[in-house]
């Protein structure tokens, strides 16, 4: 059986998520929210570094800025009750979201959707888009402004758009690379879902809290296996 040359990096990325998550918790528990909050922000970072560290030249642009953009807005947090902080983190996760659509949309062919994949994707995209609706509408007495509110909701129809593509995108190749890129677009839209639940503690408590980190680590795992999984040229989000 051929062995992958990526398998100690595959394994020190699930050593770093571990840890990561650990150290997560701690900060938690000790009330040290602002750090908790940063550590997002340098998980984003760190994964950067890594397959950056791993495929130098060959690392995909759209996949990189993503992190970088998505990153700087977990960092951005740290301050997100100031309601200037809090639009320019959320204009930052647009511009993240954008940022794969960009990467999404040339892979993808619309004409290509038979009718029961078309009705599957309605289905799902009906109900996520409901529970994303609701979701909005329930903190949009807590948001801190009303620019602050319709960037919210820019950055969540963003994000559904995003899912629809990666459903198009595995559709169309339905190869392992694919597969492992829809389940990294998938946990960062519940990581984000979770996310938005802890904060402004509308369920769950603080299982919501540790549920949306495990999604985010799981996320970058799954970006970091797809930089590394071999793909055709057709495939490459960055060809």
């Amino acid at each position: 059986m051929k062995t992958s040359p990526y398998k100690n990096i595959k394994s020190l990325s699930i050593f770093l998520a571990i840890l990561l998550f650990a150290l997560g918790v701690y900060l938690h528990s000790i009330d040290n929210f602002l750090a908790y909050r940063g550590l997002r922000g340098f998980t984003c970072f760190a994964y950067l570094g890594l397959i950056f560290f791993t495929l130098r030249d060959r690392i995909n642009f759209h996949l990189a800025v993503f992190l970088l953009f998505y990153g700087t807005s977990s960092f951005a947090t740290i301050w997100y009750e100031n309601n200037m902080i809090a639009i320019l983190s959320t204009i930052l996760n647009v511009i993240s979201f954008l940022l794969l659509i960009w990467a999404l949309l040339p892979k993808v062919n619309f004409r290509k959707m038979n009718k029961p994949f078309l009705i599957g994707f309605i289905l799902v995209m009906l109900v996520n888009g409901y529970l994303l609706y609701r979701l909005i509408e329930m903190i949009s007495n807590m948001s801190l402004s009303n620019t602050h509110l319709v960037l919210l909701a820019i950055s969540t129809m963003a994000l559904l758009f995003v899912g629809f593509l990666t459903l198009l995108y595995n559709h169309e190749y339905s190869t392992k690379g694919t597969v492992i890129f829809l389940m990294f677009v998938f946990q960062i839209i519940f990581a984000e879902v979770f996310r938005a639940l802890a904060y402004y503690d509308l369920a769950y408590g603080n299982a919501a809290v540790h549920i949306a980190r495990i999604l985010l680590l799981g996320s970058m795992i799954s970006l970091l296996n797809y930089s590394l999984a071999e793909k055709t040229n057709a495939e490459m989000l960055n060809s």
